[in-house]
């Protein structure tokens, strides 16, 4: 996952050695910095302070020497959107789900709204067991009611494997064998 900031500057999540993950950060002097971490969440704070006003903290990242070819090739050569909008989707996103209980909430932490398990008809899930990044992945619930027809849950909240064990029972298919944008208006429950 690549993330292009308003400096001319990038931060990149990527697969690394022995299931880790590495940091990337490319500043506007064309400087790059690293930093390996165990689990993608790990880098959660580092991206969430990318969208703030302040200049990335690099106090803990690797200043890299030598770079045999271009540097922002290898920031600029995909289109991020896809991430950028999974991560702002699920952003103060909370779910409250058990897999004893019909009930379950789901919606921004400050607004839970209340839905029926035996509302769903069907789970599509969106990248989950085709893709490496976690971060592109959701899962969408079609429901019975048309009010809200559709909740739009990422993987940065509940894995999808965790979410179909949560919810026996309900048919569940991959479409596609790569990710979607997840629409804007799945920001909220409506």
């Amino acid at each position: 996952m690549t993330i292009e900031g308003n400096n001319q500057d990038y931060l990149k999540l990527a697969p690394y050695y022995e299931g880790k993950f590495v940091r990337y950060y490319l500043n506007d002097r064309n400087q790059i910095f690293t930093r390996s971490v165990i689990h993608y969440q790990d880098a959660y704070p580092y991206i969430q302070s990318f969208f703030g006003s302040q200049p990335c903290n690099t106090h803990d990242f690797r200043l890299e020497r030598i770079w045999l070819q271009g540097k922002a090739i290898h920031f600029k050569d995909k289109d991020f959107h896809a991430a950028i909008n999974n991560y702002r989707v699920s952003r103060d996103k909370v779910l409250v789900m058990s897999r004893g209980n019909d009930i379950f909430y789901y919606g921004n932490a400050n607004n839970l709204e209340k839905f029926n398990k035996k509302d769903i008809l069907e789970l599509i899930n969106y990248g989950g067991q085709y893709r490496r990044s976690r971060l592109t992945c959701y899962t969408k619930l079609t429901l019975t009611s048309t009010t809200t027809p559709y909740l739009y849950i990422s993987d940065l909240i509940i894995k999808d494997i965790d979410l179909r064990s949560k919810l026996p029972g309900i048919p569940c298919r991959n479409p596609f064998k790569f990710w979607l944008l997840i629409p804007s208006s799945a920001s909220t429950p409506s």
